[in-house]
């Protein structure tokens, strides 16, 4: 037998839908326990701890984007001019983000 595991997301932006988002999922042996496999290996927390810093702050990004988007006068949403990525260094390494462009 073995025991399943998954890290999810929930991501609440004020409005009613409420996003999940599955970041790591790992399996256990079940009976067999040993001190080696209780919790989590330093693999997989670091695993778990790189897939959460990359999908909480490409949600930013896109959320600080999409509301710099509005034009000031008008607050008609703005055309985009290009998409890139621009890289953003954290202390869990580099991050390669969506940066949209507006004209």
């Amino acid at each position: 037998m073995w025991m399943g595991f998954a890290i999810q997301l929930m991501i609440d932006s004020g409005d009613a839908a409420v996003e999940t988002q599955e970041i790591v999922s790992f399996e256990r042996t079940d009976g067999t326990l040993s001190i080696d496999e209780l919790g989590l290996t330093l693999e997989e927390a670091k695993k778990a701890l790189a897939a959460l810093q990359v999908a909480i702050t490409e949600r930013q990004a896109l959320d600080l984007a999409r509301r710099e988007r509005p034009c000031p006068c008008c607050h008609q949403p703005t055309q985009l001019k290009d998409k890139r990525t621009i890289t953003v260094r954290t202390c869990f390494g580099k991050l390669a983000l969506p940066s949209p462009r507006s004209i």
